[in-house]
């Protein structure tokens, strides 16, 4: 020890849910009201109607080279004028 440091304890406690695995907490957590584990209902819907039109085919999937920065389809993303920012000049 050095000169002038004095001696501390350290405590250690795993938390309750440390050993769970995950499925069972998750069914811990919706017994219990637990909502931190699971997204708003707004948020689910918001983020399938981002999902949904590429996963029913709506979507064209557009290829393009690896090491490019995309098809030029994107260019179409982008309002009159606007260009696509490259990071590596």
């Amino acid at each position: 020890m050095l000169a002038g440091s004095r001696s501390k304890t350290l405590v250690f406690a795993e938390q309750p849910a440390a050993d769970m695995r995950p499925y069972d907490r998750l069914i811990g957590a919706a017994l219990a009201s637990n909502r931190q584990l699971f997204a708003r209902q707004d948020t689910v819907e918001a983020s399938w109607r981002v999902v949904d039109p590429v996963l029913g085919d709506v979507v064209p999937v557009r290829s393009y080279p690896r090491g490019t920065w995309g098809p030029k389809d994107a260019d179409g993303l982008l309002s009159d004028g606007d260009v696509w920012d490259n990071p590596v000049p």
